[in-house]
């Protein structure tokens, strides 16, 4: 979340139809390999937040982040995104707005405060 938290609120949607989940696709024959990972929870809900604005599953959004580290992104982007100001907003908000009338929805993340980031570390969270 450190190397990408940023990123993923500032690049555009992966799942293009806001109504709808995009998971992601059968390997076919090959089994997916298991993956155990330990997440603290405000980590884990940013996460689902972020999944959820980009209308994708947090599956989908775990192997789309194992693939940009596999290429390089991270390394790329890292000096880039996060020098000189921390990594995260302060507060996340998102918006599932459904219009009945019209038959739309739409998906809104809101950061605040929109110019600034926050470094959030959990080992501030609790005493050593």
């Amino acid at each position: 979340m450190r190397t990408y938290g940023k990123y993923l609120s500032a690049t555009k949607r992966l799942g293009k139809k806001a109504g709808r989940t995009l998971y992601q696709t059968s390997p076919g024959k090959h089994k997916m390999k298991r993956v155990n990972v330990r997440v603290n929870t405000g980590s884990w809900t940013l996460f689902g937040t972020l999944a959820q604005a980009h209308g994708v599953s947090r599956c989908y959004l775990f192997n789309y982040l194992l693939w940009l580290e596999d290429v390089g992104v991270g390394d790329s982007i890292v000096d880039t995104m996060n020098e000189g100001v921390p990594t995260f907003h302060r507060s996340y908000s998102y918006i599932l707005q459904v219009d009945l009338v019209n038959n739309e929805v739409t998906r809104k993340l809101h950061c605040r405060p929109v110019s600034h980031f926050y470094a959030l570390d959990y080992r501030d969270w609790f005493p050593s």
